[in-house]
Formats: C-alpha cells, sequence, structure tokens
C-alpha cells in the first residue's frame, strides 16, 4: 500500500536531475520551469505549512520571496548561501543552499536510513539535487516521496540503488541508469506514479522484490538478457503494462510478479524458465493467453492456459479468459487455476481430476464434475466430494438462497467465502463447520441446527451483512483463544435456548451480539397409540419456550409431510384421522415461537416415533357351552370390520385357526366338535382389506370356556300318593341324569337318585311326606374317559 506522503504546500517548482559533465562536475537536478526562486535562509529549519509556496501564490517583495528579475540580480550580485549541511555517509557530505539545491559530495556510499523521516534534508525545502561523482550509491529511502524529482540521470559511479531509494516519486517521469549499477534494493521505485517506462541497466541479473510496484502509469519495460530472476511483485499493480518481453535467460518469476496488471494481455514464456510462483499473473484481468516456448522442459500451454510439462497439473488459466472452459482430460490437479477468473461462467472437470486446490475453482459460476470422477461431484453448479457428505466451493458468484444437499454432515474450509448469497439452509445431518467457511459473505441469516458440534475459527469473520442467527442446540465453539474471532465484525440478535446452549462466554466476543433466550426446547413423542383402523393419537412433553407445535409423518418411509399446527404449549395431543390400515407412519414433532417480525423460530425435531394403523381391537363378550360338544363364541362387532379370524388353543398346546367369519356384522359364532368338559381358549382378530390384502386388528384379549351337556328342562313334577312323578325333556349325549330336592325355597337340596341311561326321561321319587313342600331339579351328565361332566341345573319344580 502507498505510504502517506508530506506535501509542503507551495513547493510545486518541478526539477530536473541534470547529467554529469565528462570534467567531473556534479549531476544535478533542477527545477523543470523556467526561473529560479531564491530562498533566504530562515531562522531554523522549515516545517510542513512555514515558508512555503502555494500554487496561487507569485513570489514578490509583498510575499517574502524575489521576482524572477530579482532573483537574476540576485544571483548575479549576490553569492549563494548554505543555509544546512550534515553528513549522509562515512566520506559523503550534504548540503542545502538558499535556493533550495541539495548537493551530495564526496566519495563512496551514502547512509542507509530505516524510514523515511530519518534522512536530515526532511522537511526541509529541497528543490534540486546534484549527485557528484564519486558517490558510489543512494541509499535506503534516501528520496523516499521527493515528490519534485521529475528525471533522474545518475553519474557513473553509481554502483547500488536501496531498497526504497526513491519510493513514492509522484513526480517522476524519467530515470536514466548507468549501466555501472549492479544492485537495486525492493521498492526501490515503488509507486512512482508517473513514470512511463523503465530501462534495467546491462548485466543486470535480477529484478528486485516491488521495484515498480503500484507504478500505475508504467507502460514498458525492458529487461536485458542477463535478468534471471522475476522477484516477488515487482511488477504488482502496473495497471497500464501492456507488453513485456521476457528474456531468454529468465529462469523464474516469483509470486504476485505481474499481479493485478490489467491492461497486461499476454505473455510468452521463454524456454529456461523453471519456476513461476502462485498468483505470478493473477488480477491481470486482460490476459487472454500464456504461451510456453515448445523447449522449456517444465511447462506447456495448451489454448492459452499454463501447464507442467506433462499436462497433467492446470496451474493457470488466464485471467481474462471468457465463457466455459472444459479442463481437458488427463489433469490429475488442479492448482489455483481459476483463482482470478472473474470471466468464465462454468468448469467442466473431466473425470481423471484426482486434487482440486479449492481456491482454484471459485469464481467460475458454475461447476460441473464428470459423473465417473472418483473423488468429486457437482451439485446445482457447486463442488462436493464424491460421497457428497462433504460441501467443498459454492461459487462467489451465487446469490439469493442457497439449500445445501441432505446428505452434507461438513462444511468445509472457506466453502462460502465472499459469496453474494442471502441465506444458506444447514441440514439437520451437518456436524461441523470449517475454518472461514462464511468469511466475507453476504448472509443475512443463519439457521444452526443441534447437529452441529463445532465451528471452527473465523467461520462467519466479517459477515457484515449477518442480522440474525439461530442455535438449535449446545455450543459449538471451540474451547480456543482464536475461535473468538468466529463472529468477528458481526452485529447481529442471536436467538437460542440457554438450557441447551449455556451462558454465552468468551468465544462470542469480536461481535456485537444481542442475546434472546426464545428459542424452543426439543420435543420428545412418548406415544403415538391406535384408536381406529384409519387413526393414530400422538401425544408428546411440553417444551420450554413453546408457543405451539408442528406435527410431521411418514407414511411407510415415504417423504416428510406436515400433519397438523397445535397452538397453546400445554396442547400436547393430536389424533391423526383419514389413514390407512395396515401402513406404518413415523411422527416427528417441534415447537415454536414467533418473533416480533412474524418469523417463526422452531425447536429441533423430536426423534421419530412410529405406529401403525390397524382396525380395533376385538374383544370377546362370553364363551357360551352349546351342547355337550359345541362353543358359541361371542364378541362386539368393530367398526368398519369386513370380517374376523378365530383362533382356539387348548392347555398345553399352540394356537390353532378356527374359522374366518366374513361378515363384518356377525359377532358370534358356534364351534363343534368340542371334547365336553375339555377348556378352551378363543381369540379374536378383526380384518379389513387394503390394496387386495387383509390387514388385521389386534388380538382380543383370551376368553376360555368348556362344552357340557345342555340343561335339562323338567317338564313335570306330580304328587301322587307318597310319591312324586317326575318328567323331563332328554338331552343329547346325555349318558345320563341325577336328581336332587329340597323342602322349601331357600332350603338345602339333597340327592335323590342317578339315572344310568341318557334316553330314560321320566322318574318316580317315592315315600314322599304328605304336607311338606317338595322341590325339584337336575342335571345331565356325561361320562368321558371314566369321568361324569354335570351340564347346568335344571330350573327347580315345585312339586303340585
Amino acid at each position: 500500500m502507498k505510504k502517506r506522503k508530506l506535501v509542503f504546500a507551495g513547493i510545486l517548482a518541478v526539477f530536473l536531475l541534470a547529467p554529469i559533465p565528462a570534467s567531473g562536475a556534479a549531476a544535478e537536478i533542477v527545477e523543470e520551469k523556467e526561473g529560479d526562486f531564491s530562498v533566504e535562509k530562515p531562522a531554523e529549519e522549515s516545517f510542513l505549512g512555514e515558508d512555503v509556496i502555494s500554487e496561487d501564490t507569485q513570489p514578490d517583495e509583498k510575499n517574502g520571496f524575489m521576482t524572477e528579475n530579482d532573483l537574476r540580480t540576485s544571483d548575479a550580485e549576490n553569492n549563494v548561501e548554505v543555509v544546512s549541511e550534515g553528513i549522509c555517509g562515512e566520506n559523503v557530505t550534504w548540503r542545502l543552499d538558499s535556493k533550495g539545491t541539495l548537493t551530495l559530495s564526496g566519495t563512496g556510499p551514502t547512509t542507509d536510513y530505516r524510514r523515511w523521516s530519518e534522512v536530515p534534508w526532511y522537511r526541509k525545502n529541497v528543490r534540486r539535487v546534484t549527485v557528484e561523482a564519486g558517490i558510489t550509491s543512494i541509499g535506503d529511502y534516501f528520496f523516499d516521496s521527493q515528490d519534485f524529482i521529475k528525471e533522474i540521470i545518475l553519474p557513473e559511479s553509481i554502483t547500488r540503488i536501496g531498497r526504497s531509494a526513491y519510493e513514492s516519486c509522484d513526480g517522476l517521469e524519467k530515470v536514466y541508469l548507468p549501466d555501472s549499477i549492479a544492485e537495486i534494493g525492493e521498492r526501490a521505485f515503488e509507486s512512482c506514479d508517473s513514470l512511463e517506462s523503465f530501462e534495467f541497466p546491462l548485466g543486470f541479473t535480477e529484478v528486485p522484490g516491488s521495484v515498480l510496484a503500484n507504478c500505475e502509469q508504467l507502460r514498458q519495460v525492458v529487461l536485458p538478457e542477463s535478468i534471471t530472476s522475476i522477484k516477488s511483485k515487482a511488477f504488482y499493480k502496473c495497471e497500464n503494462l501492456i507488453n513485456i518481453v521476457l528474456p531468454e535467460s529468465l529462469l523464474e518469476i516469483e509470486e504476485d510478479a505481474f499481479f493485478s496488471c490489467t491492461n497486461l494481455d499476454k505473455i510468452w514464456i521463454p524456454s529456461a524458465v523453471q519456476a513461476i510462483g502462485e498468483d505470478a499473473f493473477a488480477g491481470c484481468c486482460s490476459l487472454t493467453e500464456i504461451q510456453v516456448s515448445e523447449d522449456n522442459e517444465t511447462y506447456a500451454s495448451i489454448d492459452g492456459a499454463l501447464f507442467d510439462k506433462e499436462c497433467t497439473m492446470l496451474l493457470v488459466v488466464p485471467s481474462g479468459m471468457e465463457g466455459i472452459y472444459s479442463v481437458p482430460e488427463g489433469v490429475i490437479y488442479i492448482k489455483g487455476a481459476f483463482s482470478d477468473c472473474g470471466k468464465i461462467t462454468r468448469v467442466n472437470i473431466p473425470a481423471s481430476v484426482q486434487e482440486i486446490d479449492i481456491s482454484a475453482v471459485r469464481r467460475a459460476d458454475y461447476i460441473w464434475v464428470s459423473e465417473e470422477n472418483p473423488y468429486y461431484s457437482s451439485w446445482d453448479g457447486t463442488l462436493l466430494n464424491k460421497e457428497m457428505t462433504k460441501f467443498l466451493v459454492c461459487p462467489m458468484s451465487r446469490r439469493g438462497i442457497f439449500e445445501l444437499p441432505a446428505s452434507v454432515k461438513i462444511i468445509g474450509d472457506r466453502a462460502f467465502l465472499d459469496t453474494s448469497l442471502e441465506e444458506v439452509q444447514i441440514p439437520n445431518e451437518v456436524t461441523d463447520i470449517g475454518d472461514g467457511s462464511f468469511m466475507g459473505s453476504s448472509i443475512v441469516r443463519v439457521h444452526i441446527p443441534a447437529s452441529v458440534q463445532h465451528i471452527e475459527q473465523g467461520a462467519f469473520f466479517s459477515c457484515t451483512s449477518l442480522k440474525k442467527i439461530v442455535f438449535y442446540g449446545k455450543n459449538p465453539i471451540i474451547d480456543d483463544p482464536y475461535n473468538e474471532e468466529v463472529f468477528f465484525w458481526v452485529n447481529a440478535d442471536v436467538y437460542y435456548n440457554e438450557d441447551i446452549l449455556g451462558v454465552p462466554d468468551k468465544h462470542w466476543q469480536g461481535g456485537a451480539l444481542t442475546w434472546h433466550d426464545c428459542v424452543p426446547s426439543p420435543s420428545e413423542i412418548n406415544q403415538v397409540g391406535e384408536i381406529g383402523y384409519q387413526s393414530l393419537e400422538i401425544h408428546w412433553n411440553p417444551v420450554k419456550n413453546a408457543e405451539g407445535y408442528r406435527l410431521y409423518y411418514q407414511e411407510d418411509g415415504g417423504a416428510w409431510k406436515f400433519a397438523a399446527q397445535i397452538e397453546g404449549r400445554d396442547n400436547t395431543s393430536y389424533v391423526h384421522t383419514g389413514l390407512k390400515s395396515g401402513r406404518d407412519y413415523i411422527y416427528y414433532v417441534r415447537a415454536y415461537s414467533t418473533l416480533d417480525d412474524g418469523e417463526k423460530l422452531f425447536g429441533a425435531y423430536s426423534d421419530g416415533k412410529s405406529g401403525r394403523a390397524k382396525n380395533s381391537r376385538s374383544e370377546i363378550e362370553k364363551i357360551q357351552s352349546w351342547g355337550y360338544s359345541a362353543l358359541k363364541i361371542n364378541w362386539k362387532p368393530v367398526q368398519d370390520a369386513e370380517g374376523y379370524r378365530i383362533y382356539c388353543k387348548e392347555p398345553g398346546k399352540s394356537w390353532k385357526y378356527v374359522t374366518q367369519v366374513a361378515n363384518g356384522e356377525t359377532v358370534s359364532y358356534i364351534h363343534t366338535g368340542r371334547i365336553t368338559g375339555r377348556n378352551y381358549t378363543y381369540y379374536i382378530r378383526a380384518y379389513r382389506t387394503l390394496d387386495g390384502k387383509k390387514v388385521f386388528g389386534a388380538y382380543s384379549d383370551g376368553k376360555s370356556g368348556k362344552a357340557v351337556p345342555k340343561q335339562v328342562k323338567i317338564t313335570k313334577a306330580k304328587a301322587q300318593k307318597g310319591k312324586a312323578v317326575l318328567a323331563w325333556n332328554k338331552v343329547n349325549g346325555a349318558s345320563g341324569y341325577r336328581i336332587y330336592y329340597k323342602n322349601s325355597e331357600n332350603g338345602k337340596w339333597h340327592y335323590v337318585t342317578q339315572i344310568g341311561k341318557g334316553s330314560t326321561t321320566a322318574y318316580t321319587h317315592k315315600g314322599i311326606k304328605s304336607g311338606k313342600e317338595y322341590y325339584y331339579t337336575m342335571r345331565a351328565y356325561r361320562t368321558v374317559n371314566g369321568k361324569k361332566v354335570f351340564g347346568a341345573y335344571a330350573g327347580w319344580k315345585q312339586l303340585r
């Protein structure tokens, strides 16, 4: 950068340095305008603003200066006085006379100063310079910022020009250097804004670093065939340099040598060049062609771009190239090739490329990668690794809102550096945000999901447009002193949940951040229950900062769908209807709060919880014995069921399918062929047909029963002279009957007899007593495996 200069108001006269005559007279820098002004010796040294001539001031008696005629008379009549003098080298002296002439006398080198303000004539009224023969060097910073110098002609005794010797001499237009000069220091002529041409001395071998940097009007440079090296920033920002011929002797061009030479349109690399530094031709926005000698053993060129000799490494694509650039097949490594190509609209990367310097492609508007490339992939004109888990580069020209692919887990270092995007939507799977990943970008807002575990240093450095930051998870800033710069120069509102993130600490310094604890906590679904063949009921826990909730679902692993928005922190359940029986549904919920500007901030999603919409659970009402070998199963109807399936289990055995009832309105079934007296447990479930397949509801609870002989019905109980005549209906399957009596309604039953034939249907009970009441009952039995299985007691009948 050009240093700040002191401008001596009023010293606007321009000087020329005159050549030294052969007799050994001094070379001098003389004023370019007609006439010289003599200056009376001041009482003390003149400083900025003292005893100087402004642009509008004319030297006359009134202003304290001589007129041109007075000056001629003074020269003729008066001797010139020395106003200041001193030593500026071991054998070199300087003197400044009343006419403003600075004369260097003596032999050998002058002093090397550490800065321009150390020279003894600093802030003095120097108007011209004379360098006498015998002086061998112009020291460091010797004439730095001396704007009056228009032309330099040095004696043949000069062999060295020191560092920054003529830096920032804004008026310097011409330089004539004797071939005796063997050394020129770095920055010797930097920022000489009026210098248009420069020729290095014959035999010179090295163009020093920054020697002509920032010479805005420099158009032509002549390099002798002896030059072997062009050092760093030698011609940095020489914006009007149109052409330069590099000598065949040249071996190396160091980094930034021609940086931002914006009018340089082509360059020829000679055969001997062995090294070209990074960004040597960066910023040369008119450069459309780099050609390399076919005899060069280190470099080659294809279609104006610079490659290594084998053309496996793409080094430089000229900044002036326009349109689409396709990297040749066979290139393995792309170095900083496109780092300054603002006119390239698209870069096509072939399958052969294995490594890319990320800065190389960010200036292209669109990046395309062959699907056959095993190392990289492209997505919507951006660059990612092959697996699309690490996002590498977004073109700087991209604007608007950009949504990262859901597969991304890492945002790479400087991935969005200096982009014009307004927002980058970060998916919930991202765990790392890299070093400087959004540095200098135009993003206005960013939401950091709870999945993010690390944000590296400088990630949002100098994002001056960033006004809204939302954190959903824990503190992701690494505990490192450098990470205090994550949000450096950011003035934004930060929305977070203190219970999760914690209290902001030193890692948030460096930015003007205003904190708001208003982000809802993560939600948790605790139950998804079926309440019908097409409905599920979802329950979740209330959370901090919630104003309401949003419920989402997936059907059989498909895309997420919005289910409902539920208002109120404590409304924590929802019945989802209209579902399909037999389908699996996964539910997610997240709480929300509303900012003053109307934007809803959402807490993190809950984990998914699944449920299946089935028919309602069936319920068996009762199991009845339906004769000695049958059971009747009764159940409650299930809404919209198309039918039922019945299952049976005997003690010590596995479940068995019984039957399918193909009518949803049927609510009972008689299971025949049962063994009398054996216990049977029954289960039932409803079904509904969906897409040609039966979808079953939940199994009912089990209910048990056993088959016994039917209940006997007494048809006759008649008293006859000390006996009772009984009659009853025959019970199918009965092996016999047992008869009982009692003498009152509330009396105790007494055994009468057992009839051993099931076909018998009458019996006479003798010996009854006159005047007593008799009540009779009985029950059938069936003998199974030597054991009697009794049916139900008959309804008692009173003797008449």
